[in-house]
């Protein structure tokens, strides 16, 4: 539960920093990066780069700290790799993620 927790907390607060960093439609960047240029975009594939490297992280702690067989190590990557389309997909199109996200998992056969 411990290792839940710090990972939670160094998310949150690396998301807060990326996020001041960049600004957005009604707060300005703390360092003054305008929004759509290069170091804006840049930022965002900084920031899918880190969490994506804090989901390893968390995938690799959970998988040391349970017995999981292959099988549950499959279905746990097929989940990350439908979470990471459908949040892809829906911030193309504006859309929230639950609604790709639901159809999904129904087509993985898994509950919603």
């Amino acid at each position: 539960m411990a290792g839940r927790v710090k990972y939670f907390i160094l998310m949150t607060a690396v998301a807060f920093v990326l996020i001041l960093m960049k600004g957005g439609k009604k707060i300005d960047s703390v360092i003054s990066i305008e929004q759509c240029t290069f170091p804006y975009f840049g930022l965002l594939l900084l920031m899918a780069v880190v969490f994506y490297a804090f989901f390893v992280m968390i995938r690799r702690h959970y998988i040391q700290e349970n017995d999981y067989t292959q099988e549950d190590i499959e279905v746990i990557n097929r989940n990350a790799r439908s979470g990471l389309l459908t949040g892809l997909i829906g911030g193309l199109i504006g859309i929230g993620g639950g609604m790709i996200l639901t159809a999904e998992w129904l087509q993985l056969g898994l509950h919603p």
